[in-house]
């Protein structure tokens, strides 16, 4: 996902993942932004926002909430879900944030799963920010199901997209070496539920014989009918760090 357009075609589907999350994320970082005195504000900008995760419940707790992102299309489906929640205190601009002046934007600055944002750029998001700068990445997402599969396989584990157990610790270092203080705040969600190995095997980067699946299925579940109904959990961390616009 390199350019506005490709983030144009996936909008849909990765709002479609998104809105069949049942994790309490958005409640629970608004809550931590709540306690910590960050919320209410009288304007929140919600950077590189896709379509409206969390800038909808925002609303709720600022005057304005300023929704950038580069893609159009996340914009619009944002715009179609603020009118069905009938929420009106919302601003959308189509924008690279990277070419946003150096200037404050918004009280607060909240930014949720941006990949691309290097420790580097910190500089430039927190001089966006009148206040503070509020910045929530997931970190961890375990499957006990698959992670035998790949075990079994004696393949490493590939990372699911967007998570990056390393990402957080670069910023903070990045933080203390520029001596801003920041609060560190985790996370953690854990469900259970019903799979099949069959289930899994589409997304595994392997070609399975029928008989190579039934030997997975045996050696994982105790029987070799891969799809057999069994039970995996699935592990979500995600960390937020909050920081004023102001060094102390």
């Amino acid at each position: 996902m390199e350019t506005p357009h490709d983030w144009d075609e996936f909008a849909s589907l990765y709002t479609a993942i998104q809105n069949e999350s049942t994790l309490s994320i958005e409640e629970d970082v608004i809550a931590e932004l709540r306690r910590q005195h960050l919320l209410p504000a009288t304007s929140v900008m919600d950077l590189a926002s896709g379509s409206g995760r969390f800038a909808l419940p925002l609303a709720q707790y600022s005057d304005k909430v300023i929704l950038l992102d580069w893609s159009k299309e996340m914009l619009r489906l944002a715009q179609q879900a603020a009118a069905n929640a009938q929420i009106t205190n919302l601003t959308y601009r189509v924008a690279d944030w990277q070419t946003l002046p150096k200037t404050p934007q918004a009280e607060l600055v909240f930014i949720n799963q941006l990949p691309t944002l290097a420790p580097s750029d910190l500089a430039h998001v927190t001089h966006l920010a009148q206040h503070a700068v509020a910045l929530n990445h997931q970190v961890k997402q375990d499957d006990t199901l698959l992670t035998a599969i790949y075990q079994w396989l004696k393949q490493p584990l590939p990372r699911p997209y967007q998570v990056d157990p390393d990402l957080m610790r670069h910023y903070a270092d990045w933080l203390t070496a520029h001596h801003f203080t920041f609060t560190a705040t985790s996370f953690t969600y854990t469900r259970t539920e019903q799979t099949s190995i069959a289930d899994l095997l589409p997304d595994i980067d392997h070609v399975f014989s029928l008989s190579s699946a039934q030997q997975l299925a045996e050696a994982l579940t105790g029987q070799s009918n891969p799809n057999a109904l069994t039970e995996t959990t699935i592990t979500y961390q995600y960390q937020l760090l909050t920081w004023l616009s102001e060094q102390h």
